[in-house]
């Protein structure tokens, strides 16, 4: 499992801007597949979502992964009345094996028992993207997965429940780790030592020091900050609701599900800036969600405070959040948070 981007709730990278690629990259896609000619190109059948189209695999003596190079497309000549614009490609196969650069790579280590204990992930440029790290019970299941930036900062966890029998032959029929379904997954701050929001099981051993709001009809919601203070589009919050009940329900999420109530320093509520991409949502009707089991919590969101607020002055900031669900009451609030506008956006 790759690096995936700087912040698990944004692990895609659908976004990708594959025609930025410059001709130093394409030397070095050149340069990697002409060293590694004993690695085995697997040619995709279709374009992946980031725009991966075949990879090459490395064996270490023990027939284990060591390496991959994932390769996105490169292209041929350019129209000479466009010459800043690449040639177009399809996302379906067949993609031709002299016409890649690379993408990224992956490099994986092991354990003296042979068991993957860390995956480190490399851009076009050579330089180090993140990595992860995996924990394993002492009967040998895999029951954590931490994800780091570059410089050693813990910004995502899933943690895992001991393998059924049929996990257990599906995992190792595909030479992985036996692991049980995941039952955590924590998102951290940018210290990385404090939970933001969680999906799942609410962990024993780590404390939540924001506080939560009220209990109502069976929930309670959360808002926490990735970071608490830098210009609006930087103060980034994550959101979460708790099923208290011991029942599974269904809670509505998405962006329509919430609102921020932003107090100044004089305690008068900051409007919601009516242009803003945020409230666009607030007047549709609250769609998707997940069912949440009895005791568990759902990270309904994430939000910049530029995404709701035009023009915030600097200073000091009361935050909450209010929760309506699928339906059209606001009806629950969060715990109250500081946050600290230094500087306006840009």
């Amino acid at each position: 499992m790759g690096f995936q981007g700087q912040h698990c709730r944004r692990l895609d990278l659908h976004g990708l801007a594959l025609f930025g690629v410059t001709a130093a990259t394409l030397s070095f896609a050149q340069d990697a597949r002409q060293a590694d000619e004993e690695g085995k190109l697997i040619l995709y059948d279709f374009m992946t979502e980031t725009g991966v189209v075949a990879k090459r695999e490395f064996r270490d003596e023990h027939n284990r992964l060591s390496r991959e190079i994932f390769y996105m497309p490169g292209w041929g000549p350019r129209p000479t009345t466009q010459p800043s614009q690449p040639t177009s490609f399809s996302v379906h196969g067949p993609f031709d094996p002299d016409n890649l650069a690379v993408h990224h790579v992956d490099t994986y280590d092991y354990d003296r028992d042979g068991r993957k204990v860390r995956t480190s992930t490399y851009g076009r440029d050579g330089a180090l993207s993140g990595f992860w790290t995996y924990r394993y019970h002492d009967e040998g299941w895999l029951r954590q997965q931490i994800a780091f930036t570059p410089d050693g900062r813990r910004y995502y966890e899933i943690r895992y429940d001991p393998p059924r029998p049929d996990d257990r032959k599906r995992w190792e029929a595909a030479g992985l780790p036996g692991r049980g379904p995941s039952v955590s997954h924590l998102y951290f701050d940018e210290s990385g030592t404090c939970l933001v929001a969680i999906r799942g099981r609410i962990p024993e051993d780590l404390p939540w020091t924001w506080g939560w709001g009220p209990v109502r009809d069976g929930l309670r919601c959360a808002v926490a900050p990735y970071r608490a203070s830098g210009p609006p589009d930087k103060v980034e919050l994550g959101f979460s609701v708790v099923n208290v009940t011991q029942k599974d329900r269904q809670v509505g999420g998405g962006a329509g599900s919430y609102r921020p109530v932003l107090s100044d320093a004089d305690g008068q509520i900051v409007p919601i800036s009516e242009s803003s991409r945020g409230a666009r949502f607030l007047s549709k009707t609250t769609r998707g969600g997940m069912l949440v089991r009895g005791g568990e919590a759902y990270n309904a969101g994430s939000f910049d405070l530029a995404w709701w607020y035009a023009n915030l002055s600097p200073g000091r900031y009361t935050l909450q959040v209010e929760y309506r669900g699928s339906g059209t009451e606001w009806s629950l609030r969060t715990n109250s948070v500081t946050i600290t506008i230094d500087r306006a956006a840009p």
